[in-house]
């Protein structure tokens, strides 16, 4: 693998939740930025993510689930109808206040 001063930073240790790079990320056990915990999410360089430093071999050892943010319809119409009926309580007060 060729080494060159200016892609120095291809070669360092990136946190995989933050992206905090350093040497200092390989001694310790959690990312001083975040959190993260290295003995399930390894910090890795950009060029072993990437497959171009042929000498690390990926193995998945994260348990990381990734939360769904999007909403069902199911959620959507339970929160139309609510607003719906939050509109027409509403209309009902001030009707009834007007009169």
């Amino acid at each position: 693998m060729i080494k060159h001063p200016q892609t120095s930073w291809i070669h360092l240790p990136t946190c995989a939740s933050c992206g905090r790079r350093g040497e200092d990320l390989t001694t310790i056990k959690r990312c001083p930025d975040c959190d993260c915990d290295f003995s399930q999410r390894i910090p890795r360089t950009y060029a072993q993510m990437e497959g171009l430093d042929f000498s690390f071999e990926a193995t998945p050892v994260s348990t990381f689930v990734k939360v769904n943010r999007r909403w069902s319809m199911e959620q959507r119409l339970v929160v139309g109808f609510l607003t719906i009926l939050a509109a027409v309580g509403l209309a009902g007060m001030v009707a009834s206040f007007v009169s």
